[in-house]
C-alpha cells in the first residue's frame, strides 16, 4: 500500500522523477564498475572514501593522494571522514549508490518539510509536486557528481523546520553537522544565532564540542591533534587560491573590470555580510513582533517564523554563492529551494517572471560545465551568467520583500 503522500498523482510524478534520477546514477556507477574503472572521475565519492581509509590507517587526510587513487585533496573535517566509514565497508559501486541515495532521500524529506513549515500560503499537491520537480533540476548536477552540498542544504532546511517547531536541540545538532562537513555553513548558523541567541547559542556550541571530540575516541590523542593541525593548514595554506570552477562576484569583476583588488573585494564581502545580517534582523522584527503583523493580518507565530526562516535561507544562499568562500559551479544547488519557490510565486502573482525564470534556469543549467562550455562558444563572458542568476534572484527577493509581507502562494 502506498504512503499517504504518494497516493496523489502530482506528488507521485515528482517522486518518480527523483527516483529515475537516482536509478540513472546507480546504473552509471555500476557500469563503471563493470568495465573495470574503480573510480568514476565525475564523482567526488572516491575522495571521501580515500579520506576515511586514511583515517583508520593513521595517514594524513590532507596530504596529496597518490596518483593511482586518481583524486585531489580532501578539505573536510576528521569527523566527516569517520562518519563516512560505513560507505567504505561495502563494494565500491554499492557505496557510491548508497551515498547518493542517502543524499536524495534526505533532500526530498527536507524539501517536503520546508514546503510544510517554511513556505507561506496554502499549497495544493499539484504545486508541491512542481516545487519538488523544479528543485530537482537545481540539485541534479551536484548530486550527479556525488557532492555533499545537497546534504548540507538538506540539513540546514531540516534545522530550520526544527526551529519553527521549537525543537532547539534538534536544530542545534542539524546546524552543527553541516559545519563539520563544510565550514562555510557557519554563515547561516551565525544568522540564526543572531535571531535566536538564547535558544540556540549554547546548544550549538555543545553540539560542536561533541562532534569535535568524537575523533579522539577512535585514534590516539596526538594523532588526532596532528590531523586537526593538517586540516587547519589545508584551509589556510597556499592551496586556497581560486580554482577554475569558481563562480561568484569575483568572477563578474574579473571578467568585466580586471584586475580584481583583493582588499576591496574583502571589504565587499564583509560589507555585504553585514547588510545580510541587518536585513534578516529587520525581517525578524517585521514578521514576528507582537501586534505588528504585516498588512494587519492575524499571522500566527508559526507561519511568521517559518516565512522568516525561508527568507533567511534565501538571502544566505545568495550571499554564500556571490561572496562566500569557494563558490563553485556545483555549489549552486543550494539556491534551488529558493529559486523554485520564487518561480512559483512569480507565476502565481503574474509579476517579475522576467527575473525568476532566468534566475532559476541559469542557476540550474549553467552549473553543468558541459553546458557552460557551449555557451562560451558564443559568448566569451559566459562565466558571469551563473553568478548573475543569483543577482537576478536577489533583485526579485528584495523587491518582493520591500516592506510588505511577501505574497502568499494560495493555490485553489
Amino acid at each position: 500500500m502506498l504512503p499517504m503522500f504518494l497516493r496523489d498523482r502530482h506528488l507521485r510524478r515528482a517522486v518518480v522523477l527523483w527516483g529515475v534520477f537516482a536509478t540513472a546514477f546507480a546504473v552509471r556507477t555500476e557500469y563503471y564498475s563493470y568495465v573495470g574503472k574503480q573510480y568514476d572521475t565525475h564523482t567526488v565519492y572516491p575522495q571521501f572514501a580515500a579520506a576515511s581509509r586514511h583515517w583508520w590507517a593513521d595517514k594524513s587526510l590532507y596530504a596529496s593522494y597518490t596518483l593511482d587513487e586518481g583524486i585531489d585533496g580532501y578539505r573536510y573535517s576528521p569527523t566527516f571522514a569517520i562518519a563516512f566509514t560505513p560507505f567504505t565497508k561495502i563494494h565500491h559501486g554499492c557505496g557510491v549508490v548508497l551515498w547518493d541515495l542517502t543524499s536524495v532521500i534526505l533532500l526530498v524529506w527536507a524539501l517536503r518539510r520546508a514546503r510544510r513549515d517554511l513556505l507561506p500560503g496554502r499549497w495544493t499537491t499539484r504545486w508541491e509536486g512542481l516545487f519538488l520537480s523544479l528543485a530537482l533540476a537545481g540539485y541534479a548536477v551536484g548530486l550527479w557528481s556525488g557532492q555533499s552540498n545537497a546534504l548540507v542544504s538538506a540539513l540546514v532546511l531540516l534545522a530550520m523546520s526544527a526551529i519553527v517547531r521549537r525543537r532547539w536541540w534538534a536544530a542545534a545538532w542539524l546546524l552543527a553537522v553541516p559545519v563539520f562537513i563544510k565550514l562555510w555553513p557557519i554563515a547561516v548558523v551565525l544568522l540564526l544565532l543572531a535571531c535566536w541567541p538564547r535558544q540556540l547559542s549554547l546548544r550549538f556550541v555543545a553540539a560542536c564540542l561533541v562532534l569535535a571530540a568524537a575523533p579522539f575516541t577512535t585514534r590516539s590523542f596526538h594523532t588526532v591533534l596532528w590531523q586537526y593541525h593538517a586540516w587547519y593548514a589545508s584551509l589556510t595554506g597556499p592551496l586556497q587560491g581560486r580554482w577554475p570552477g569558481y563562480r561568484d562576484a569575483w568572477t563578474i569583476w574579473d571578467q568585466l573590470w580586471p584586475p580584481v583588488n583583493d582588499r576591496v573585494y574583502t571589504v565587499m564581502q564583509l560589507g555585504t555580510a553585514a547588510a545580510v545580517l541587518a536585513w534578516c534582523l529587520w525581517q525578524r522584527r517585521r514578521l514576528t513582533r507582537p501586534g505588528e503583523a504585516p498588512h494587519k493580518l492575524d499571522v500566527s507565530p508559526f507561519l511568521a517564523t517559518g516565512y522568516l526562516l525561508m527568507l533567511t535561507y534565501a538571502i544566505w544562499a545568495s550571499w554564500q554563492l556571490l561572496f562566500g568562500p569557494g563558490s563553485e559551479q556545483l555549489t549552486y544547488g543550494i539556491l534551488a529551494p529558493a529559486t523554485s519557490w520564487a518561480l512559483l510565486v512569480s507565476f502565481k502573482e503574474k509579476k517579475a517572471r522576467w527575473l525568476t525564470l532566468p534566475a532559476w534556469a541559469m542557476s540550474a543549467l549553467l552549473a553543468s560545465g558541459d553546458i557552460e562550455k557551449r555557451v562560451l562558444m558564443v559568448f566569451s563572458h559566459g562565466q558571469i551568467l551563473l553568478p548573475l542568476s543569483v543577482v537576478l534572484f536577489m533583485a526579485w527577493l528584495l523587491w518582493h520583500e520591500r516592506g510588505e509581507w511577501g505574497a502568499t502562494v494560495e493555490h485553489h
